[in-house]
């Protein structure tokens, strides 16, 4: 995806499940899996595959095929559909399912690593899109499309950078992976580069710290951070989160040091002047930060999260009332919408986060009663940074509530950090002992939700 603002769709989201998905493989992970703990990771994974196959991800599916699925032929189907399949996207997620489901021969991984080298390899300009009608560098794009007889409108500029990534990811998971991940970096574009960070950091290939910290140089302005962000990956390693922070300093260095007067003037000048209502809330969350007084920016705050708590958060993916996905996949526009959405809660969050102020904890409270999951995931998490115990018993309701994933997610990203005896407690009913053990563990390894803990 190439509208990652924070790169919610792939990174921020993923923090937010991190906790539960790695309690699931910890001992895998680290080579000390039962027997049973590889048959469930496979359970899982098969169980993730069929969803799939039932929303289309792999093509269409007829209910025949999904029963024989659902009945031990998923294997025989997907091998069937990467012999006859015309579609590269759907052969290359075909050959992804069937090697992490059986990895029999070379020929799907060799069809996963030429699709990696097709972006790898690709001269499409470094762009990025914010929507299907908003792109930087949608110039540079459109003399590259006329060169390769390509459409020249942003959809089509948007779907080719979410192309470009979705082929390098198709590599993730996988030892063999990891120096095409490394070449990904050497790319000119910076969805590819970003996504060879990324695989690179969920491996938690430290070696590749270095590598990254060079693909950081050669980018600017919010290209950078894109990239650096993915070695907060690496919290979960105590041996590689030293040179993880280090490498992030030297992509990110601190500013020169500016006049706080003359900062403030720059602040508010930017805050009038800024029509996208994203940089505006990150403007306002700045000048809040430094201690200004003025009422306008809190007040700019609450109205957006108000208004987006009112025309409830967009969510790509359509669920049942039990959190299962039974419309997928959307369409990249509305992705975006949910990523920007997202990212603009996230900033308040932090604000909240900061400054412990009444009126954010007050929405923050609001937005657990919220119909979208990750909303509720992101406030239960704001409110265990602002460490407002009074919101304990609210997010003790909204697990009650909510399905099990669900339930589990916000007890390991908001109640675990809650120095509560109710919030420990119900964290140990909605989370399996292995899960609660190993987000008890992030914690005290100074790992939180949405960031460092404990918060400064």
């Amino acid at each position: 995806m190439s509208t990652r603002q924070l790169h919610l769709r792939s990174g921020m989201l993923g923090v937010l499940h991190i906790a539960v998905w790695c309690a699931l493989l910890v001992g895998i992970v680290h080579g000390q899996a039962s027997q049973d703990q590889v048959d469930e990771a496979l359970s899982q994974k098969v169980r993730s595959v069929i969803g799939h196959l039932k929303e289309g991800v792999y093509g269409p599916a007829t209910q025949e095929q999904t029963a024989e699925a659902e009945a031990g032929q998923l294997v025989p189907i997907l091998e069937a559909r990467f012999a006859t399949s015309q579609d590269a996207v759907v052969k290359a997620r075909v050959a992804r399912a069937l090697v992490d489901l059986v990895d029999k021969g070379n020929a799907y991984w060799d069809f996963l690593v030429q699709q990696a080298k097709l972006a790898i390899e690709s001269d499409a300009p470094s762009t990025q899109c914010y929507s299907s009608t908003n792109c930087t560098g949608h110039a540079a794009y459109v003399v590259w499309a006329r060169a390769h007889n390509a459409p020249q409108d942003s959809q089509a500029e948007m779907e080719l950078q979410w192309l470009l990534e979705e082929r390098v990811q198709g590599v993730f998971g996988d030892p063999r992976g990891i120096s095409l991940l490394r070449e990904a970096l050497k790319s000119p574009n910076i969805n590819v580069v970003w996504a060879g960070a990324d695989g690179l950091t969920r491996a938690l290939d430290k070696d590749s710290i270095p590598l990254i910290v060079e693909a950081c140089k050669r980018f600017h302005g919010e290209e950078v951070p894109l990239i650096s962000h993915t070695l907060r990956q690496f919290m979960r390693d105590p041996d590689a989160r030293t040179a993880a922070r280090a490498g992030e300093e030297q992509c990110v260095p601190p500013p020169p040091p500016l006049d706080p007067a003359e900062n403030l003037a720059i602040l508010k000048k930017t805050f009038l002047n800024t029509q996208d209502e994203l940089d505006k809330a990150r403007t306002a969350s700045a000048l809040i930060s430094l201690g200004d007084k003025d009422d306008i920016y809190w007040d700019f705050l609450l109205r957006l999260e108000t208004s987006l708590l009112e025309g409830e958060v967009s969510s790509a993916v359509k669920s049942d009332s039990q959190g299962k996905p039974i419309e997928w996949p959307s369409s990249d526009e509305a992705w975006a919408k949910q990523d920007r959405e997202l990212n603009e809660m996230l900033t308040f969050v932090e604000i909240v986060d900061a400054t412990r102020d009444p009126r954010g904890i007050r929405l923050l409270r609001r937005a657990l009663s919220s119909p979208n999951s990750e909303t509720q995931n992101i406030a239960a998490s704001g409110l265990a940074r602002a460490q407002d115990k009074d919101s304990v018993s609210l997010i003790i309701d909204v697990c009650k509530n909510a399905p099990p994933d669900v339930a589990s997610v916000i007890a390991a990203n908001a109640l675990v950090y809650f120095d509560d005896p109710r919030a420990q407690s119900a964290a140990d009913q909605y989370l399996s002992k292995d899960a609660a053990k190993f987000a008890r563990e992030e914690k005290a390894n100074g790992i939180g939700p949405l960031g460092p803990w404990p918060p400064k």
